[in-house]
């Protein structure tokens, strides 16, 4: 049974901001430069 539980969304939603942030903010601190 593989219904959508509250954990895997917080999970998936964490590593997306994670990997925006990542990847984004010093694209953001280049444009800025």
């Amino acid at each position: 049974m593989s219904s959508f539980t509250p954990t895997v969304f917080f999970s998936r939603l964490c590593s997306s901001l994670a990997i925006i942030i990542c990847y984004g903010y010093p694209i953001l601190l280049y444009i800025g430069l």
